[in-house]
């Protein structure tokens, strides 16, 4: 059967689209559609690639005022960590690859090459136990560019948060489909491996 009997190849393929919209909106108009004629695009989530895990995770989330960016990353509240673009990968594993001891317990590693559950990224991202532990000075629990010693010294109906805490601050957990491609990242790096581009 051939549908577009009169088009060249290259008009056929301009088509499809359009046909594909007309399509669309048809069957919505016959109520019981919930799209409203739209059909959204696929959400393929996010990879395990440092790019992906940049734009879905690090940048929105991680990578903002006070916390995890700038020249030199507050250093309670970002613990010295930059996940800006362009400089979390150098600021998780060395400009060698080899890694980086956490800042705040140098007993950890930020990223254990190969090794998920003992990454100080993963853990705390997934709020494992070995990340409470006692900060000095604190932070304040919504003011991230303020320190503190305690909840006199945070901003009213602050309080001031004296350990180790799940991350992101004073957002939602990660899904489960973002710590598993953060967990995949990790597993698939090989130490002093520069990866391929965007690995």
């Amino acid at each position: 059967m051939k549908f577009f009997p009169a088009l060249s190849r290259r008009d056929r393929a301009s088509a499809v689209p359009v046909t594909l919209l007309l399509l669309a909106c048809a069957c919505s108009s016959g109520g019981g559609g919930s799209t409203g004629g739209v059909i959204p695009p696929p959400n393929p989530g996010v990879q395990p690639t440092i790019e992906s895990i940049q734009n879905s995770i690090f940048t929105p989330k991680c990578a903002l005022s006070g916390c995890h960016t700038g020249a030199t990353p507050q250093p309670i509240q970002g613990a010295g960590l930059d996940l800006s673009a362009g400089k979390s990968q150098d600021s998780l594993l060395g400009a060698n690859r080899l890694g980086v001891a956490s800042t705040i317990d140098p007993a950890f590693m930020r990223v254990v090459q190969g090794n998920v559950a003992d990454s100080y990224l993963y853990m705390k991202v997934v709020n494992d136990p070995r990340i409470d532990v006692a900060l000095n000075p604190g932070v304040c629990s919504m003011t991230t560019t303020t320190t503190c010693m305690n909840d006199g010294e945070c901003p009213m109906g602050e309080t001031c948060s004296v350990r180790g805490a799940r991350m992101p601050k004073n957002g939602p957990p990660l899904s489960n489909a973002e710590l598993a491609a953060i967990a995949e990242w990790i597993l698939n790096r090989q130490p002093g491996d520069p990866g391929p581009p965007g690995y």
